[in-house]
This record gives structure tokens, C-alpha cells and sequence, in this order.
């Protein structure tokens, strides 16, 4: 062999080099963060790229033009060959990568984690048909009507949308008052609908003028869930009360009502044929009922958490529950019904909010909490992909009943409308019957086949690339979004929130703030995304005049969840109602620079109410999204502990100095850390000031924010986004760095410690 050229280019070690089919380019990968793409015949650069890591391993698909890509920090992208540009960000997994490769017909990716995974990613069409926006807060409950023409929606905003599927917009807008409405159901057709909610009632509307039909009263509590008899004009309701009711819909009588559980009722559903309904809640259990005379048939034990989602296999012959110990598992009811799970599909990595059987009863679709919607294989149980990536909890779904859409919800306001795939060999094989087959997923086998590591970081874009298969860990590899709790601990907490409830019901946060402060961190430190433990320690640092803690809690707050089997002193909306205005008449100063006046004025334990008057640190100091989403994620991420009654200065280099930490290396504090004392003093940051003027971009803004990010050299990509004028200002450790608004690299700056940087982005 003789050497012919030498390319000095990269500043660290190579860690990969690769030829295209031709020969014509190469590309290398370094461990000083460069991917250079190389013309062979001129040995020139063609295109330098830049990651934030080491570039770990390369590889060129043999039919495209593309680049598959995985780093140190564990980013996994594809890239094209020819331009250089991005063209698909996959995932960002907890572990580094390690190896990446296509498989010979260019429609696989394997990606190979130092955690001892291997993630196998298949091409396919995006599912995506359609956005619909229109609610203000988040959609709670999602139906189909019969004729699968128009969907119907419920939010915490309180009001009901009707959509017509045909034109994929709103149809009509029904506001529903004083009536928070828990579930929603088409009755009568697409004419009438049925809402259940806190209020105790069922109502039932005319789905054409809005105007209530009638009031079905007999629960007591909230009302969780219904479901519609497929023949009859009868409607199944299950309550917090703990019990069960059918309603006769033409008269409105109740027909026949039951204690069914020791708890509240969570799910209600019919069978297809409906001979049979079931009903689960939070003791754990799921009951199996006769219709129409409600007599009791069987009791079905496994989960160890509550169930959350029931669904009848078209059938008759499954059963399908959900829960919140993060399983499904499908039980037989044909001919003999199995008091033990018949199937245990494992993979979701949070609570299990919904499952979906397909038309044909051979797949199983579910939704997650962990922000993923997953397609099984009745028949073997299998994983068969990833519908849906989501950056958000998913929180509600339901398929069409022609079986040609999926609608699915997440923390936002928005709904999306999916085609359910039609590209799947799995599906479209003849498969008999759906119990029998490939047992790998029976309880009885024992086998734990896992689609995530429980990572908070779920797919981000899945419009081209879904996971076919993940090969399984054991549990003990596995890791969670919180470590799991024992039984001990889950009591535990369970007597906190009730205990805090309680206090916050006594109405008087100056005789117990003391006790309201201690038992919301104890929460936190076990339920990191509690909203009522945030909105305890709101009010706590409310009355100490603690602004900069305080502007953290709000912040945080936006990302938690009101556990309602919880918390009843206040509805979610009313809550949220008090974050927000925080958030916007106290923490956006562009609130002020539009001529506003705030309207806010916090009482102290006096009964005088002050104006909020706060410091430049405290009005300054943003938070990165990617940080946020981390501390209300994952147990004891942060201790908010370090953070309360400090000095302005001290609370910056903290929080500063916490940031970094919790990005960087993503590490939760040990269980034996001690918490830091308002004494101690960390290491002084320099700190300049940013000023980001926004107006003139053309992108994309929500309510007057743009969505920008920012990289510190040698750092990694924060989210942040702008006050609703487009403009922010913001501190920020001293150094160099790099503006990204829409995706495209717009400014890099030095900001300079003590002094003011003024930038605008064009």
C-alpha cells in the first residue's frame, strides 16, 4: 500500500471514516464534534457539520444519498450527503451512542447505546393527516361519531368542540359553563352528545343548537367515564362515588346502579356485542358484569396500580386494561373467562392512558404518558411501532369507527388526526385467531419486551422514521422516569397529597404555610410533576416575598399535573388560572412595556396587599425548557430546598451553576445528599445581560413568543422563549455563544460579564 494523501482536518481523534457506493465522496467523523463531508477526486471539504459531542459512529445508506449519524450525548440524525443539511433529528437518547447502522436495503437504521440497547428504526409514511386547533387548554376526552364524519372533543377550558372530519375544522363550539366535563360520548348518532363531569350529572345535548336534553343525577363525586350500549339507547356511567349506572337515554331514568369497587371507578366500557360491560378504577381490580342485569360475572386482579383504560377486543373474546404500573395486559373472556392475564404487553415507560382495539381486532393501539402512542400485534404481543413521538405526555385518544383515523391529545391544546397504518406485514397477513400463535408475550413465558428506557427524551420526529423493534433489557436496566416506589413510600405520599388538600381547604395560608411548604417538598421529593406541591410552595414563597423562587415555581408549574384522585380544593382550570397570571403579570415584562399596569398585589399575613416589586435577578433569570421538563420528570433531579430565602446574587450562581449541571449530565442527586445551607456559598458566575429583539423574524410565534434557542461553546442547545412582545431579556453566564431561531443559525455573540448586549434578529 502506498499513502497518497493526508487530510489534516479534525483536531481530536477519527472515530469513523466511510466511501459512498460510488467513491466519489467520503465522510469522516471526529471526536472534536465535526462530520466533514470530503470530495474524493479534489480531496476537498464539502461540507463541515457541527454537533455539540463527540461524532461516535457514521454510516452512508447504500440507496440514498444520507448520512446516519450518533454522538457522545446521545443524538441520533440523519443527514444529506449532497447538501449537508439535517433531515431527520430521530431521537436523543439518555445513553451515548455507540455504532450506527443501515441495513443493506437502505429502509432500517440499527442504533447501538453504551447502555447495552439496540434500537432498530424502519422508514415509513408519516400518519400525520391533520392539526386541529381551537381549545385553550388541554383536550381531556375524545369520540367518533357512528358514521365516523365528525369528532367530538372536551377540554379543561370547559367548553365542547365538534369537528367535522370532512373539512377537519370546527364545526360548532359548545360552552358548558360551570360543568367541568371529565368524558365525552356521541349518543343518538352524531345529534346528541353525553358529557360527565365534576359537578355529579351526566348531561345530555343536542349536538345541533347546544341546548341541554336532560340531567342524568345520581352520583355523587365526580364522574369519570362512559360508555354507550352499541344496540341499545343505554348509556354506563362509573363515578368517584365507586359505583356504576345504566341510563335509559329516551326517558332518562336509571335503569340499574351498583357498588362495584372499594375506590373510585376510572373506566367503563361495553362489549361490541353488549351482553357484557366492565368496569376498573384505582382499587386495582376489574369487574366483569352481565347486561342488562348488572349481575357481577368475575373479578379480574393483576395490575399494582390503578387501571385507567378498558377495551373489548370487536369479538368479544379480549379484554384490554391499561394502568398507571405503566402495563397492559389483555385477559380472554372465550370460553372460559381467565382470572389471570392471558397476554402482558410491556414498553411503556409511564401510565398507560388509553388502549384501542383496530377494526379488525388484530392490533392493539395504546397511549402513554412516556409520549408515545405504540401499534401491538394482538396475536404474539408484539411491539409492532411507534405511531407517534411525542414531546408531550399523550393524554386521550380513540380510533374511528370505520378504523381509519386516530384523534390523539396531548398537554397542549392541540388534536391530531392520524391515518392508522395500512403498510404493516404483521397486520395484513391472515393471522386466525387473535389468542392464539406466538406466545413470547404470555405471562406465562415471562418475557419483558421493552420499546423505551424511559428516557424523558422521546422520539422528536417521527414523520419519516418509526421504532420497529427495541431488543429487550431487564428491568434492572431499565430506567424509569422516577424510580419505582414501594408500596410503604406509595402510602406515604398518598397520606401527603390528601394532607396537603386538606390544609389548603382550611383556607388560611398564614396559619399553616409552615406545614403547607414542608409537606409539598416531601411530595416533590417523591412526585416530581405534583401541581398542587408547586402551588403550595407558590403561596409559601408568596408570603416571604421570595420572587426568585417564586419565578421558578411558575415556570415549573406549567409542565406538572393535578393528580385529581387527589386534589379537589381547586379545578385544574382555576389553578392553571393562577400560574398563568404569574407568569404573565408578574415574570413577562412585556406586560409592562406594552402600558400596562399590574393589577396583581399579593397580601402578606396582615391582610396589606403589596405591589410585586422585583429585582433585576429576579425578572431576569430564564429557565431553559429542556431543564424544566427534566425536574418535573425525574425524582430528585433538583432539591428545591437549595434554592428558597437566599440572596439574589447567591440564588443566580446556584441556579446558574444547576442548569448546567442537570443538562449536562442529566444525573439525579443521590438519596444521601445532604441539602445545601443558606451559609454556604457557591462559586461566583459571571454574568452579563441579553437583550433579544424578535419582531422581525419570520417564523412561528405563539401569543406573541418566539421560540429561540441558544448554545453556550462548549455547552448544548437551551430552549427558551421570548415575552409575548417578541422581545426578551434575559441573564446569562459570560462567554460565547450561538442564536438558532427556526431552526437556521442566525447570530454568534460574546457577551461580556457586567455588561448589556442588545441583538436584533432579522
Amino acid at each position: 500500500l502506498k499513502l497518497i494523501s493526508t487530510l489534516p482536518a479534525h483536531k481530536k481523534s477519527v472515530a469513523a471514516v466511510e466511501f459512498n457506493s460510488r467513491g466519489d465522496i467520503f465522510v469522516s467523523g471526529s471526536e472534536d464534534g465535526k462530520l466533514i463531508i470530503w470530495d474524493w477526486k479534489v480531496k476537498k471539504q464539502r461540507a463541515v457539520i457541527e454537533f455539540e459531542a463527540a461524532v461516535a459512529d457514521l454510516n452512508i445508506n447504500p440507496v440514498r444519498g444520507e448520512i446516519a449519524v450518533g454522538t457522545a450525548s446521545g443524538s441520533f440524525e440523519t443527514w444529506s450527503l449532497e447538501k449537508g443539511v439535517q433531515l431527520h433529528n430521530i431521537n436523543k437518547f439518555e445513553s451515548a451512542v455507540t455504532h450506527v447502522a443501515f441495513d443493506s436495503s437502505g429502509q432500517r437504521i440499527i442504533s447501538a447505546l453504551e447502555d447495552g440497547s439496540v434500537h432498530i428504526w424502519e422508514y415509513g409514511a408519516s400518519l400525520h393527516l391533520k392539526t386541529l386547533s381551537g381549545h385553550e387548554r388541554t383536550v381531556e376526552s375524545l369520540d367518533f361519531s357512528a358514521d365516523s364524519k365528525f369528532l367530538i372533543s372536551s377540554a379543561s377550558d370547559k367548553s365542547v368542540r365538534l369537528w367535522d372530519m370532512e373539512s377537519k375544522e370546527t364545526a360548532k363550539k359548545f360552552e358548558m359553563g360551570t360543568h367541568r366535563v371529565q368524558a365525552v360520548r356521541f349518543v343518538g348518532g352524531s345529534q346528541e352528545f353525553a358529557t360527565a363531569g365534576t359537578d355529579s350529572s351526566v348531561i345530555i345535548w343536542d349536538a345541533i343548537d347546544g341546548s341541554r336534553i336532560r340531567d342524568l343525577k345520581f352520583h355523587k363525586g365526580k364522574i369519570n367515564a362512559l360508555s354507550l350500549h352499541p344496540q341499545d339507547a343505554v348509556l354506563l356511567s362509573g363515578g368517584a362515588d365507586k359505583q356504576w349506572a345504566l341510563w335509559n337515554l329516551e326517558s332518562g331514568k336509571m335503569l340499574r346502579s351498583r357498588r362495584a369497587h372499594a375506590s373510585q371507578i376510572l373506566a367503563v366500557s361495553f362489549s361490541a356485542d353488549g351482553k357484557r360491560f366492565a368496569t376498573a378504577g384505582s382499587d386495582l381490580s376489574i369487574m366483569l358484569w352481565n347486561y342488562p342485569q348488572g349481575e357481577s360475572l368475575v373479578k379480574l386482579r393483576g395490575h399494582k396500580k390503578a387501571v385507567t383504560t378498558l377495551a373489548f377486543s370487536p369479538d368479544g373474546k379480549l379484554l384490554a386494561s391499561g394502568s398507571q404500573d405503566n402495563q397492559i395486559f389483555l385477559w380472554k373472556l372465550e370460553a372460559e373467562i381467565s382470572k389471570t392475564p392471558f397476554r402482558k404487553l410491556e414498553g411503556h415507560g409511564f401510565i398507560v392512558n388509553r388502549v384501542l382495539f383496530s377494526k379488525d381486532g388484530k392490533a392493539l393501539i395504546s397511549i402513554s404518558k412516556d409520549k408515545t402512542m405504540r401499534l401491538w400485534e394482538v396475536k404474539s404481543g408484539k411491539m409492532l411501532r411507534i405511531l407517534h413521538g411525542d414531546s408531550m405526555p399523550l393524554v386521550a385518544a380513540t380510533l374511528s369507527p370505520d378504523g381509519k383515523l386516530i384523534a390523539l391529545s396531548n398537554l397542549t391544546k392541540d388534536i391530531f388526526i392520524l391515518k392508522f397504518p395500512t403498510d404493516i406485514p404483521e397486520l395484513q397477513k391472515t393471522t386466525g385467531d387473535a389468542e392464539s400463535g406466538d406466545a413470547a408475550n404470555s405471562v406465562d413465558a415471562q418475557i419483558s419486551e421493552s420499546g423505551l428506557n424511559g428516557s424523558e427524551n422521546s422520539v422528536i420526529d417521527l414523520a419519516d422514521l418509526q421504532e420497529k423493534e427495541k431488543i429487550p433489557m431487564t428491568a434492572e436496566e431499565l430506567r424509569a422516569y422516577a424510580v419505582p416506589e414501594t408500596a410503604k413510600s406509595s402510602t406515604y405520599h398518598f397520606e401527603q397529597q390528601n394532607r396537603l388538600n386538606q390544609l389548603f381547604k382550611q383556607k388560611n395560608n398564614c396559619l399553616y404555610a409552615a406545614e403547607m411548604e414542608k409537606t409539598a417538598l416531601e411530595i416533590l421529593s417523591r412526585i416530581p410533576n405534583d401541581l398542587a406541591a408547586y402551588h403550595a410552595l407558590v403561596m409559601s414563597s408568596i408570603l416571604k416575598r421570595d420572587f426568585s423562587f417564586l419565578g421558578l415555581l411558575v415556570r415549573a408549574g406549567y409542565f406538572a399535573e393535578l393528580d385529581t384522585d387527589r386534589y379537589d380544593y381547586l379545578s385544574i382550570l382555576e389553578i392553571r388560572t393562577i400560574f398563568d397570571n404569574l407568569r404573565i403579570e408578574v415574570f413577562d415584562k412585556s406586560f409592562e412595556r406594552r402600558g400596562n399596569k399590574q393589577k396583581i398585589k399579593l397580601a402578606n399575613c396582615k391582610g396589606k396587599p403589596k405591589p410585586v416589586s422585583l429585582s433585576e435577578i429576579s425578572r431576569n433569570i430564564r429557565y431553559p425548557d429542556e431543564f424544566l421538563q427534566r425536574i418535573i420528570s425525574t425524582l430528585r433531579m433538583i432539591d428545591f430546598r437549595d434554592f428558597t430565602e437566599l440572596t439574589q446574587v447567591e440564588f443566580q450562581n446556584r441556579m446558574f451553576a444547576e442548569i448546567k449541571r442537570i443538562i449536562e449530565s442529566g444525573t439525579p442527586h443521590p438519596p444521601s445528599r445532604l441539602t445545601m445551607t443558606a451559609e454556604e456559598r457557591a462559586p461566583e458566575i459571571p454574568v452579563g445581560t441579553l437583550k433579544i429583539n424578535l419582531e422581525k423574524v419570520q417564523t412561528w410565534t405563539n401569543d406573541g413568543m418566539t421560540a429561540f434557542r441558544l448554545r453556550k461553546e462548549g455547552g448544548q442547545w437551551q430552549s427558551y422563549q421570548s415575552d409575548q412582545d417578541n422581545s426578551i431579556v434575559m441573564h446569562l453566564p459570560a462567554g460565547g455563544y450561538y442564536l438558532k431561531v427556526g431552526g437556521i443559525l442566525r447570530k454568534t455573540f460574546f457577551l461580556i460579564a457586567g455588561t448589556k448586549l442588545h441583538l436584533s434578529v432579522d
